[in-house]
């Protein structure tokens, strides 16, 4: 796992230069070797996935996400991103916003004071077209947190599709 973060570390530094990818590519083999010795390993099939991300292995990325959430289905900050994820497709034709909301939900419920879990919630329902629930978590998470702005983004696109523009305006 460490040289695998080497290399993702590495690769992180040089994404814009012509050996980003064949850095990523090293992290992939050095963490497919690591999860081989320790195949429950949850820490390292995360940052795999993220190396699947950096090499637009959107399919990969997903396999991997779900099993790291399998070993550790309490990790809020995991059922965020895969709930992100799923909102916006991993990338790729992915998308299904009830399993976003599903794990967004998981989130909340694990960390109900983070502000910002309930923004991306109120994101992920506002994808699936349930416009009161989108508002109800928004306004949730202003209440926790009211200087985050994704909060107020996302309610206003959900007053924006509610048809109260003054209201989206003045968010």
């Amino acid at each position: 796992e460490l040289l695998g973060d080497a290399f993702l570390g590495y690769g992180n530094l040089t994404v814009w230069k012509p050996d980003a990818e064949e850095q990523f590519t090293k992290a992939l083999d050095a963490y497919n070797r690591g999860i081989e010795i320790e195949p429950n390993d949850a820490d390292a099939i995360w940052k795999r996935s993220i190396v699947h991300q950096l090499l637009r292995q959107n399919e990969e990325r997903l396999k991997d996400c779900l099993r790291a959430l399998e070993i550790e289905p309490k990790n809020a900050y995991r059922q965020m991103h895969v709930a992100g994820g799923f909102r916006l497709g991993f990338g790729s034709a992915l998308k299904d916003s009830s399993r976003a909301i599903e794990h967004a939900r998981e989130a909340c419920r694990l960390e109900p004071n983070n502000a910002r879990y309930h923004a991306v919630l109120g994101g992920c329902y506002l994808s699936h077209g349930e416009i009161v629930l989108a508002l109800k978590a928004c306004d949730r998470a202003i209440e926790l947190d009211p200087s985050l702005d994704r909060g107020y983004i996302f309610r206003s696109l959900a007053f924006n599709r509610s048809g109260d523009f003054q209201k989206a305006l003045d968010d």
